[in-house]
């Protein structure tokens, strides 16, 4: 397992690195966002969006083995978007089937896999109905 550094425990002038443990917590976090700013997006569809978000991620988390622990739309932002926080889910924790790194930096495979998914079941329809000229 990695090495974990904590830059508030430094002795002397040096880093000091520990070992991570197996069952040490861990976050990780997901942003989705419209496509257009949000003083051009119809409350209805700004709501609509958060709440497929949503329901997509807690999908696609749990079968991931992840547990969806957070989400913050934050309010008056030029675009409108998501933040996601998830950690492994109970069932995942108790068989140890889990990594850190699993959870705070999938492989670029399952990101580009988590992106593709995504866009194809939620945000290509929001990218139709506000981008496409009218």
């Amino acid at each position: 397992m990695a090495n974990s550094v904590d830059l508030l425990n430094a002795r002397g002038g040096k880093i000091v690195e520990r070992k991570i443990r197996s069952d040490a917590p861990a976050l990780g976090t997901v942003i989705a966002s419209l496509p257009s700013e949000t003083k051009d997006t119809p409350r209805e569809i700004i709501s609509r969006f958060r709440q497929e978000c949503i329901d997509w991620f807690k999908g696609y988390l749990e079968n991931a083995g992840m547990h969806l622990k957070l989400l913050h739309p934050p309010p008056g932002r030029k675009i409108t978007h998501l933040h996601l926080w998830f950690t492994p889910g109970r069932e995942t924790l108790s068989r140890r089937e889990w990594k850190m790194g699993k959870v705070t930096n999938p492989s670029l495979p399952e990101k580009e896999n988590m992106r593709r998914s995504f866009f194809r079941e939620i945000g290509n329809r929001y990218f139709d109905e506000l981008e496409k000229p009218k």
